[in-house]
């Protein structure tokens, strides 16, 4: 989040927020056995038995892990906190603008033209309309990291 008082970016901007080297101690890369794990086990979430990792991470996740990573926030303020960074990110898709975390990604907006599609039950033609539909894009340093990591499994294969 911003240090400074947070603006509504103007028509067609970027709104931009600079992370802290999260994840990063001392400039290297911290394995993932933090809060965030932890917090998943405490609340009974999807955990794989053999390799003891989360298979996905939901928002109560986030808001438990913020509130165990940062022990002056309550639980209410880091709920509060991811409510508010993901309203923004919904605010600005909604008015058409992109969003921006650097070192995290940016969410955008993709166009989807008109199409003919089929109802799998009848198979009959349907008119689909044109609609945009909200894209994610990972930035450099997260692709990075997800790359240089040795504990990254795919949760499924394409074949």
């Amino acid at each position: 989040m911003p240090s400074k008082t947070a603006r509504r970016p103007a028509a067609g901007a970027v709104a931009t927020f600079t992370l802290p080297s999260w994840g990063l101690v001392n400039g290297t890369p911290e394995k993932n056995t933090g809060a965030c794990f932890v917090a998943g086990r405490d609340l009974g979430r999807v955990i794989n038995e053999k390799t003891d990792k989360m298979l996905f991470m939901t928002r109560s996740d986030i808001i438990a892990a913020l509130a165990v990573r940062f022990p002056h926030l309550t639980p209410k303020d880091a709920e509060i906190s991811v409510k508010e960074i993901l309203d923004a990110i919904g605010h600005s898709l909604a008015q058409g603008d992109r969003f921006e975390i650097r070192g995290f990604g940016s969410f955008g907006l993709n166009f989807r033209p008109a199409r003919t599609g089929r109802n799998p039950k009848s198979g009959k033609a349907v008119r689909v309309v044109p609609k945009h539909v909200p894209h994610f894009k990972a930035g450099k340093e997260l692709r990075e990291r997800v790359n240089a990591s040795d504990q990254v499994k795919p949760i499924r294969q394409v074949v």
